[in-house]
């Protein structure tokens, strides 16, 4: 199976996307509690993540399915994916995860054959020659996803504005809550300016974000089911 790339990409970057820990997402009325290894999405948001087709997509998720891989559980507004056996993954990136050059485990492969590596793996290549946390790259790439922006990891005042929230306490899932809330509210208005890393991370203002009630809009719900 691993010779086809494009299923070991879609597949690595599936594992980079499910949650690491138990979280929450937000349906549009309440917080829903995600477990390891889960996230949610729809399916057009999921193909334009991993950059596929909708119909490929769709193909090689149900060959991982098949394979017992992964679980699907789709609802009318969206879509629930389990990585089965997470934890094992898991341990996987702890014990032998460090990646180089292009060749990937052979725990991953199944063959330990030298294939393209994905977007993400070269990613965390480069936060380990920056000596980054692979937290702010999650972070903002989940800014990027809810807001369509395109903001760098690698810009300092971003990462150092991720970084000093972190030790302040803040978690991945309270950056994730902060990011929707406020493209609710200002998604659309005159404050959509402010949906940037240097408004939202503001130390005087990061916890009222988080602890802000989102009144539902009417007829605006797409936004709410695509948060990971």
């Amino acid at each position: 199976m691993w010779e086809d790339n494009l299923m070991l990409s879609i597949w690595v970057r599936l594992l980079f996307k499910a949650n690491h820990s138990d979280g929450t997402w937000w349906n549009g009325s309440k917080f829903v509690k995600i477990q390891p290894g889960q996230f949610i999405s729809s399916g057009p948001k999921l193909a334009e993540y991993l950059r596929v087709p909708r119909s490929t997509l769709l193909r090689k998720l149900r060959v991982f399915e098949k394979l017992e891989m992964l679980d699907m559980k789709v609802d009318k507004q969206y879509t629930t994916i389990t990585i089965c056996n997470y934890r094992e993954y898991q341990k996987l990136f702890k014990e032998r995860g460090q990646v180089s050059g292009q060749r990937v485990d052979s725990s991953w492969t199944g063959g330990g054959q030298v294939v393209d590596t994905s977007k993400e793996l070269k990613e965390l290549n480069e936060l380990n020659a920056l000596n980054q946390d692979p937290l702010v790259l999650e972070i903002v790439q989940h800014l990027n996803e809810t807001l369509g922006t395109n903001y760098s990891y690698k810009t300092a005042s971003t990462a150092s504005a991720i970084k000093a929230r972190l030790g302040d306490g803040y978690t991945l899932e309270d950056f994730k809550v902060v990011h929707v809330k406020k493209h609710s509210e200002w998604n659309g208005t005159e404050q959509q300016r402010y949906l940037r890393p240097s408004t939202l991370y503001r130390p005087s203002k990061f916890e009222e974000y988080l602890n802000q009630v989102i009144v539902e809009k009417k007829g605006k719900h797409d936004w709410m089911k695509e948060v990971k």
